[in-house]
């Protein structure tokens, strides 16, 4: 794998490519389900099982990773056409908005009446304008984990900054290592202030280094893709993943799991190399037909899995009651959870977040044609000949 100081103007987006972050996300979201579905439903698994009791949280920094990297990708090559940072926030806000407010409506409606749970005017505000991260103890949203989405929402309003000035390898490397300081700095500060405990990790700031790996393994990608030697290099980036894994699980540095949480960034590396490996070499069994599947449903999967698992504690009961075993009793009702899981997922995909995305195209086209009217009735630039 090579870092190249010139970039090609133009790049391509192959299927392989799209495939192998959609994977990821659908990876990442289940990874955070099984998760949920220990702490959240409180259910208990064997001790073999400790990898999903610990780690599987990581999905969350996965997805920022894969979040930077796909921004990059899709948006990188169109910096300074015109209207693209109209475009850009549309794109973003549709992709996000229509469903990310349904879901603000249906938890008021289910706080009230599961708990008599009434949010102010000024909460439910600053949930509809993604602004409740700046306000500690109220990041993690009226949307049960939706504390991801005030992160990233602000991450969309700094990144076009970073598509503008950061547009080389070296640049890359160097809002990584200066997001990295911020991020791990924040995080200790927050730990010292009279702030919740979890607002550290879970504040923008506490995240963006996270994000910015995502933009070096943009740039390596580019680097790497059409090369000779691609399929090599995303073998690599895999061994580069497996090592750095494998030592955070079995080495542990108090430094690392201090207030700064330094190992977050290990674990962001890790996934930067994760996501090179499977958009330059795919390895089958995590990039298929059923984890692309996955992939396309994340956002949705991601969004209704709290309340799908809270609806199904009574089947779980049921179900520990009659598997006396938790080494049998915890897959089946991950399996249960998935499959009435993805069902949701599917309507809601189809009903909310196809239309959705639809609507801003719409607006997008109109856009363009207004832009393509303009410059067509727009007299032809003249140059002065002189007498």
């Amino acid at each position: 794998m090579y870092l190249s100081s010139e970039l090609p103007v133009t790049e391509t987006k192959p299927k392989v490519l799209l495939n192998g972050l959609h994977a990821l996300r659908g990876i990442a979201a289940m990874m955070i389900v099984l998760f949920h579905l220990h702490w959240l439903a409180k259910l208990e698994m064997p001790e073999s099982f400790w990898l999903i009791k610990n780690y599987f949280g990581m999905g969350v920094p996965l997805f920022f990773v894969i979040s930077a990297f796909s921004l990059y990708l899709s948006t990188f090559t169109r910096v300074s056409s015109p209207n693209w940072l109209r475009i850009y926030f549309i794109k973003r806000f549709f992709r996000i908005a229509p469903l990310f407010y349904l879901m603000i409506c249906i938890y008021l409606i289910f706080l009230y009446v599961k708990f008599d749970k009434v949010f102010s005017l000024q909460e439910i505000t600053i949930n509809f304008l993604f602004l409740y991260n700046f306000f500690p103890g109220r990041q993690g949203s009226i949307v049960w984990a939706g504390w991801t989405i005030g992160v990233e929402y602000l991450i969309y309003a700094v990144l076009p900054f970073c598509l503008v000035y950061v547009r080389s390898e070296r640049r890359a490397l160097i809002i990584l290592l200066f997001c990295t300081v911020v991020s791990i700095v924040a995080r200790g500060l927050y730990a010292e202030l009279s702030v919740p405990e979890e607002y550290g990790y879970m504040s923008f700031l506490g995240q963006v280094g996270v994000f910015a790996v995502g933009i070096p393994s943009y740039f390596i990608y580019r680097s790497s893709l059409g090369a000779s030697r691609q399929t090599f290099y995303g073998y690599l980036a895999f061994a580069v993943f497996f090592i750095l894994v494998l030592g955070m699980l079995n080495i542990s540095f108090p430094l690392f799991h201090g207030p700064g949480k330094i190992h977050l960034q290990v674990w962001a590396v890790a996934f930067g190399a994760l996501i090179l490996s499977q958009v330059l070499a795919p390895i089958g069994i995590i990039t298929n037909r059923f984890t692309v599947f996955l992939g396309m449903l994340s956002f949705s999967l991601y969004l209704w899995h709290p309340l799908v698992i809270v609806g199904l504690k009574p089947v779980y009961k049921w179900i520990y009651t009659g598997i006396r075993e938790t080494y049998y009793a915890f897959p089946l009702c991950f399996l249960v959870t998935t499959v009435v899981l993805i069902a949701v997922a599917i309507v809601s995909h189809r009903l909310i977040e196809v239309p959705g995305i639809a609507a801003g195209e719409r607006i997008i086209r109109h856009i363009k044609a207004r832009t393509a009217a303009a410059t067509a009735l727009s007299p032809p630039a003249t140059t002065y000949q002189g007498v």
